[in-house]
């Protein structure tokens, strides 16, 4: 009987399957007509075959779609007022530092900081790898997300990142954050002043808040405490200690900002990153004229490597973001190329009277 195909047409099923288990009912199936079609890529199927007017039509469509969309994407783009004032590209063993800059024109509008780094990859398996996941959810005795990788991790990245001698197993059970997203975090801070005929005019730089981070990242929270307790006393109860770092984390707890503004990687070596937002005396803007931009120098990786490119970035806001050209001049690009390709089509086409009735003996 095992020969014998239930799914023939003319079989009694419901007879067969009284003496037939579910796996032999399987396997008999498995001989049908269908089944050897199937295994055999011998069914029936339809190939698309596009002609000249859908190709030419889908072409010209896309072509008068991407481009008035780049020019839009661009125009945005180039509405952004933006001005950068690199303070480091060199081992810096000073604490602080000032740089004159000049704006050349009025920065009007809402005024974004930021800080642009070259060359720190984020990105890194490795260095990913220490994200303290678990701790970032109130779990702060949790340390599997820093050590799980073994001492590997950390031996790399103290020698890649330049972040120390004491990333043992051991040690990182205690601390938090645990991993190594905390000792290189950029911490420099800024302060502004704006140099007039009467002296110098401070301009205020509030530090980023809670509305430039990811939906996600409001779901860090630190660990449930009891009335009048804080993170720290928390921490020194449990025998924990603050993870080394530019300042005292216990303070500032995960729900930080610039902390997880930090660790949310970068995906290039080249990136830049909000810290604040200026807040300007006439309100409208920081009007033309020399400056001044004192840095009080926190980030340790910029001690220890040469390579490190820093810079302090003044930037108004679009409807679109900062200043990105890149995704205009693509769409014009793309909707360029898809026009030339449909004139190209169209010319031989029409000169040739090439159609798809020629290409079918390149198919037989």
């Amino acid at each position: 009987m095992s020969a014998f195909p239930i799914c023939a047409v003319g079989v009694d099923r419901s007879s067969l399957s009284q003496r037939i288990s579910t796996k032999k009912k399987a396997t008999l199936c498995r001989s049908s007509p269908f089944w050897q079609k199937l295994t055999q890529q011998r069914l029936e199927g339809s190939t698309p075959e596009p002609s000249f007017f859908l190709v030419v039509t889908v072409l010209f469509l896309t072509g008068l779609t991407f481009i008035p969309l780049g020019v839009v994407f661009l125009k945005a783009s180039n509405s952004v007022s933006e001005r950068k004032v690199p303070y480091h590209n060199e081992v810096f063993k000073g604490s602080y530092s000032n740089h004159s800059f000049e704006l050349k024109e009025d920065i009007r509008g809402r005024i974004v900081v930021f800080y642009e780094i070259d060359n720190f990859f984020q990105s890194h398996r490795l260095y990913m790898q220490t994200i303290p996941g678990q701790q970032l959810l109130g779990n702060i005795e949790h340390y599997e997300d820093c050590t799980i990788y073994a001492s590997r991790v950390f031996v790399f990245l103290e020698k890649v990142l330049g972040i120390g001698s004491n990333a043992t197993i051991i040690q990182h059970k205690s601390k938090v954050p645990c991993g190594h997203t905390f000792r290189p975090m950029f911490h420099d801070r800024f302060s502004l002043k704006r140099i007039t005929a009467g002296g110098e005019e401070e301009i205020k730089i509030e530090e980023a808040d809670a509305s430039f981070l990811h939906p996600s990242e409001l779901l860090f929270h630190d660990p449930p405490l009891s009335e009048g307790e804080d993170l720290c006393s928390l921490m020194k109860k449990k025998g924990l200690q603050n993870g080394e770092g530019p300042y005292k984390f216990c303070e500032r707890g995960f729900t930080y900002p610039p902390y997880l503004i930090w660790i949310r990687s970068a995906a290039f070596g080249s990136f830049r990153k909000p810290y604040g937002v200026v807040k300007p005396p006439e309100g409208w803007g920081l009007p033309m004229g020399n400056y001044t931009l004192h840095v009080d120098r926190n980030f340790l990786p910029a001690k220890s490597f040469t390579h490190l490119r820093i810079r302090f970035v003044l930037s108004t806001l679009s409807w679109m973001g900062g200043k990105n050209p890149f995704l205009g001049i693509i769409y014009i690009v793309v909707g360029t190329l898809c026009i030339l390709a449909g004139l190209v089509i169209s010319f031989v086409y029409v000169k040739y009277g090439i159609g798809r009735d020629p290409f079918r003996n390149f198919s037989d």
